[in-house]
């Protein structure tokens, strides 16, 4: 007998199934991300100026200039607010 513990689906709003990541507050969510900027890039040209062409890349990224960011997606959008009650109540 295995003794991995059993993963659990979920729908989301959407209607996809989604695994339980975890629960925060006594709510459910699972994981979302989106690509977006990354944090630790500067533009390579070494003017000093502002460019249009956008960052070249560091070690943080893989010289990709694109970071993937997750973050908590709570199953039912109704309880979003409950979920991150705590988080803003922290000092």
């Amino acid at each position: 007998m295995s003794n991995k513990p059993k993963r659990r689906f979920r729908r989301n709003e959407d209607g996809r199934l989604r695994l339980v990541a975890g629960t925060m507050n006594g709510v459910e969510y699972y994981v979302g991300a989106y690509t977006g900027e990354c944090s630790g890039c500067a533009c390579d040209c070494g003017d000093g100026y502002p460019c249009s062409h956008g960052a070249g890349g560091c070690d943080e990224c893989g010289y990709t200039g694109k970071r993937v960011r997750h973050f908590p997606v709570a199953f039912d959008p109704s309880e979003t607010e409950r979920m991150h009650a705590m988080e803003r109540s922290a000092p």
